[in-house]
């Protein structure tokens, strides 16, 4: 049964009551760009659910999304709060995340503005993962990722850390690498300031390791290419 806040938006909006607790999927898309909040237990099921100027999530917000989730402008989510999206989730303002958030993303993850990363933190996502403002893991940190991964705010690296990537890994911040530093990219490793290279630098990469000048201890064995982005390569590109 609605209430006269549930049944004024759903009158405002269009929708029926199956459609507004998710018993009843929304055909299309549903663009609600300019709202700022929304009823409690508004949980739709829709293919593409645009809530981008939303700041804040009601109660049993639980949505089924079949493509992507924009909720762009949240800055923090509740507890337990967790989602299955089949296309890309858009969190760009969120500045901190619960111990128990771990969606599952099929396309991408947009959490832009995130500086640090609990440790549980352990998503899964079939495409990229933006992470730039991030300056710093957590020990022991193992990710896998479908797509790349957006580093390029970090300055340093912990022990252990491993990623898993199966496109490109941006790392475009870093001026050093821990020693044994062993990350499997299927594509491009990006290493735009790195300074030096340390013996036990052996990356397992698919296409190439860009820098952008040379750094101390390179040996042209450790990469099938080495670009410069003043258009020197070593070795031959293969995609």
């Amino acid at each position: 049964m609605l209430n006269t806040e549930q049944t004024k938006f759903c009158e405002t909006h269009n929708l029926t009551e199956a459609q507004f607790f998710g018993k009843e999927k929304i055909s299309g898309n549903l663009y609600l760009p300019h709202l700022t909040s929304i009823p409690e237990c508004f949980s739709p099921k829709v293919d593409f659910l645009d809530l981008s100027s939303l700041t804040s999530l009601p109660e049993g917000f639980n949505p089924q999304v079949g493509g992507s989730l924009d909720l762009s402008s949240l800055t923090s989510l509740p507890e337990g709060f967790n989602l299955q999206v089949g296309g890309s989730l858009f969190l760009r303002n969120l500045t901190s995340l619960s111990e128990d958030f771990s969606p599952q993303v099929r396309r991408h993850l947009y959490l832009d503005s995130l500086t640090s990363l609990p440790e549980s933190f352990n998503p899964q996502v079939g495409g990229d993962l933006r992470l730039h403002s991030l300056t710093n893991l957590p020990e022991c940190f193992r990710l896998q990722v479908g797509g790349s991964l957006f580093l390029s705010s970090l300055t340093n690296l912990p022990e252990g850390f491993y990623p898993q990537v199966g496109r490109s890994l941006h790392l475009n911040s870093l001026t050093s690498l821990p020693e044994r530093f062993k990350p499997q990219v299927r594509r491009s490793l990006y290493l735009g300031s790195l300074t030096n290279i340390s013996k036990g630098f052996n990356p397992q990469v698919g296409s190439s390791i860009v820098f952008t000048g040379i750094p101390e201890g390179l040996s042209l064995e450790i990469a099938r290419e080495i670009s410069l982005k003043s258009d020197l390569v070593f070795g031959r590109r293969k995609d």
